[in-house]
């Protein structure tokens, strides 16, 4: 069951820091970094009160901390009622090597060591570097400054040998055993061959790949952007990843997976998950204009995926394999979808045990298929409208009514034959004036469109992630950006266009409808009365034997230290609002969560904190 082995047993401690007040009170206090880079939360221990940093900001990282010549300066301020009280001198806060990234134009794998007293380097480079493969040591970091880009060069015999189940395969980033490394990189694939796989993570516990990008060949397809098997307590967070045969592979004996804030475009596979054990939790995906969507095989046991925005691929958007048991799925928008091989927008093959909360597709051909899982609950929202089939179960009793959903295919209907689902049924949605969608004048960053039109053979890897937002993508040309299956996966010959995926401010289909699939939710002002949606009352009861009870419309927030992190937001927890459908919860690029809570209201469960995006 989640939760049984705390997501943070083990954390990268630099991240999480102490500070002292001196006094017995928090209230009135506020805290003022110099750098800005970590959330800081004030907190009573042992009736003093003390500052921590739960986590860095995001989009924010070791790049920010860093230059050329060392670490940069630090400090923190700490004020009472808008009094300054407490200062801390200006100073270096770590004493890491950091050192410039060797070059490497032949070496097979070259080594990076830790230093001579075993602390990990931090190796930076700071202008465009084209190398073979590189194998850090464990505790090391590589890190990108100034938005240079590390460029493999073509895949030969002299580049690094990554082994795995399909025998050996050429890789850039080598984390065999690099146990508690950190990447921080932008990727740039311009070789006319290039490696196999750009980052490879075996054995790599408690690594961490974020705030990077990988940009690959449209035209000469790699297999992963990052492929990882036999690792546990694997983070990676702020990623673009486009045009790979998959975008990201996991493979066999991941343990405690954390994949957050990831935007996946133009790839054969987006989210490609195979035997994952052990509560991964799975948040914040958008898989735009791929071949195929996310993907869950083999056997996978405790996954709970929270917030998926999948949008124009081809061959179905979240696909479980047989015997992937139990999983969780909150908050997911799939938008004009293909099918192939009797996969719809979601599949749950046979065996598989699931609880959903919050679902809505919409544009396309079959929206929901049980196949011969074991039965499912569906609960909170479930929004249909404009698919050809809305559902296919195969059997009475497996979640949903074949053909109508619900009993009757009525809006507002919530009895489901004799399973125990009780979702509110919504009908006759369509996605059409959701999204910003084509774009037909000139994106500012592109280097290469002209009023959001380009050919397939000019998207260079430069071309394909720098665009205005990491909410666009290419896909295919089409006049229409939903009800058009010329839309759908990504592209790959011809002409292709910018399609931009921020949900439009004057949306009533899937934005701030949360609470019922329909009503506008009550505005989150931090300091008032909670949103009626995230009552404690508005609970899901998992369809486990054992049941977990979590809150519909909120998600924990995990690596803070409070509660059991394991991603649902329950009794006596921190947790962030999520009034919308899929992975957008109106955070803008760059947005922080309000830094005071609202007022929760108790119910079945009782005493969260409730944080949101204002």
């Amino acid at each position: 069951m989640p939760g049984t082995v705390p997501r943070n047993y083990c954390l990268h401690g630099a991240e999480h820091l102490k500070i002292a007040t001196g006094l017995d009170s928090c209230t009135g206090l506020t805290l003022v970094e110099t750098l800005g880079v970590f959330k800081w939360k004030c907190v009573l221990d042992d009736g003093k009160a003390f500052f921590f940093s739960s986590d860095l900001k995001d989009g924010k990282g070791l790049r920010n901390l860093i230059s050329t010549t060392g670490w940069i300066d630090n400090s923190v301020k700490i004020y009472k009622n808008a009094n300054l009280i407490l200062e801390s001198p200006l100073t270096k806060w770590w004493d890491n090597v950091i050192q410039s990234l060797p070059a490497n134009s032949g070496t097979p794998g070259l080594v990076l060591p830790a230093s001579g007293n075993g602390v990990g380097i931090i190796y930076y480079f700071n202008s465009d570097q084209t190398t073979r493969a590189y194998r850090p040591a464990p505790k090391t970091a590589i890190v990108s400054l100034n938005s240079a880009k590390l460029k493999p060069l073509d895949a030969t015999a002299s580049e690094n040998t990554c082994i795995n189940f399909f025998g050996n395969q050429s890789c850039l980033l080598d984390l065999t055993n690099s146990t508690m490394s950190w990447i921080e990189v932008d990727l740039e694939y311009t070789a006319t061959s290039a490696p196999y796989w750009a980052i490879y993570l075996k054995g790599a516990n408690f690594s961490r790949v974020v705030n990077s990008s990988i940009a690959g060949r449209a035209s000469t397809m790699s297999n992963s952007g990052i492929y990882s098997t036999e690792s546990g307590f694997v983070k990676i967070k702020n990623l673009q990843v486009s045009s790979f045969a998959e975008c990201l592979q996991w493979y066999n004996f991941n343990d405690y997976t954390h994949i957050e804030n990831v935007f996946l475009k133009n790839c054969n596979y987006g989210l490609d998950l195979n035997a994952l054990n052990s509560n991964s939790l799975i948040r914040k995906v958008f898989v735009v204009n791929n071949a195929r969507g996310v993907t869950v095989n083999g056997s996978s046991s405790d996954t709970i995926i929270q917030g998926v925005s999948s949008l124009n691929n081809l061959n179905g958007n979240l696909i479980f394999g047989s015997s992937s048991t139990p999983v969780y799925i909150m908050s997911m928008m799939s938008v004009n979808s293909g099918f192939n091989n009797s996969n719809s927008d979601l599949f749950l093959g046979a065996g598989t045990s699931a609880t959903l909360t919050n679902l809505a597709i919409t544009n396309s051909l079959f929206a929901l298929s049980l196949g011969n899982a074991v039965p499912a609950k569906f609960s909170g929202a479930l929004v249909l409208g404009s698919n050809v089939n809305n559902c296919a179960a195969v059997s009475p009793g497996y979640g949903l009514v074949n053909s109508t959903c619900a009993d009757t295919y009525t809006d507002g209907a919530s009895t489901y034959g004799s399973s125990s689902s009780n979702a509110v049924l919504r009908i006759g949605k369509t996605a059409v004036n959701s999204f910003n969608g084509r774009v037909t004048v000139n994106d500012i960053l592109s280097v290469v469109d002209m009023n959001g039109l380009a050919t397939f053979a000019s998207l260079i890897p430069a071309a394909l992630l720098k665009l205005d937002s990491g909410f666009r993508s290419w896909g295919r040309e089409s006049t229409n950006t939903f009800d058009n299956t010329t839309a759908q996966g990504r592209c790959s010959s011809g002409n292709c266009r910018i399609y931009d995926w921020t949900m439009k401010l004057t949306d009533t289909v899937f934005k701030n409808t949360s609470g019922d699939g329909t009503t506008q939710n009550q505005t989150f002002i931090a300091g008032a009365t909670c949103p009626s949606a995230v009552h404690g009352n508005k609970v899901t009861n998992s369809n486990d034997t054992i049941p977990i009870t979590y809150l519909n419309n909120a998600w924990e927030i995990v690596s803070d230290n409070v509660g059991d992190e394991d991603g649902f937001c329950e009794s006596n927890e921190d947790c962030v609002y999520a009034p919308n459908f899929g992975a957008y919860q109106n955070e803008l690029d760059g947005g922080e969560l309000s830094s005071t809570s609202c007022l929760f209201q108790d119910g079945i469960l009782s005493n969260i904190n409730i944080y949101g995006y204002q």
